[in-house]
């Protein structure tokens, strides 16, 4: 039977999700790791749900499976328990009726350009129209694999009526998330976290190694001020 030109509509996303299925660079894993720590840490009293590389199925990924996965999936208002977490590998947002609000991809150079680029093809719009309310992209290798993009490491994307409007860096070069309340920063390999007063977001680990820091220092004064009296 011979292609029609609806057929070829779908080897691009078909091509997506193979790309999404090759091994990652040691760039992306390390990154990967950090965010979901990072927001697992940051969103724990909400109990969110932090996903890395979760299928997700929707029936607007035009592919033979309507399958996608993102790098990092954020959910919120659904209880998921730490058992029910070890063994989720997949979620249909027809059947579940729920949609993560924030999608992240970390680039490498065999998915650079469907992370990025403009057309319904790409997942700036595939995931408008699954019901995403924002979506950042994060280019953290050496040398950078994103071309034409004034060197930018950091694009974002928030929707209106399922459409992909790009987010506009502030005088820093950052992007603020509502869905986050916080700022995004590129530095270097790392994508950071900020709240409004510019403090940066911690990881579980992070934070414990401040207060022990922090106590360091305080007993160091302590023993200081015993030696003066």
């Amino acid at each position: 039977m011979a292609l029609q030109k609806s057929d070829l509509e779908f080897f691009p996303e078909e091509y997506l999700l193979e790309e999404d299925e090759m091994g990652e660079s040691n760039a992306q894993f390390q990154l990967i790791r950090y965010l979901v720590e990072l927001l697992e840490w940051l969103f724990r009293l909400e109990k969110w749900h932090i996903a890395g590389k979760l299928e997700l199925y929707h029936q607007k990924v035009r592919n033979t499976q309507n399958k996608i996965t993102p790098d990092i999936s954020v959910f919120k208002g659904i209880e998921i328990s730490s058992q029910q977490r070890q063994k989720l590998t997949s979620w249909n947002i027809g059947r579940s009726k729920i949609t993560p609000p924030v999608l992240f991809e970390i680039s490498s150079n065999s998915t650079r350009r469907s992370d990025i680029l403009a057309g319904g093809n790409y997942k700036p719009a595939i995931y408008g129209r699954m019901g995403v309310k924002e979506y950042f992209a994060y280019d953290p290798n050496e040398p950078a694999v994103w071309r034409n993009t004034n060197n930018q490491r950091l694009l974002g994307w928030r929707y209106e009526n399922s459409e992909p409007v790009e987010l506009q860096p502030d005088d820093q070069g950052r992007l603020w998330s509502e869905e986050l309340n916080s700022w995004l920063k590129a530095e270097g390999s790392y994508l950071r976290l900020y709240d409004q007063e510019n403090n940066i977001r911690l990881t579980q680990n992070e934070a414990s190694q401040q207060r022990i820091a922090e106590l360091e220092r305080q007993l160091s004064e302590l023993k200081g001020d015993r030696k003066q009296q």
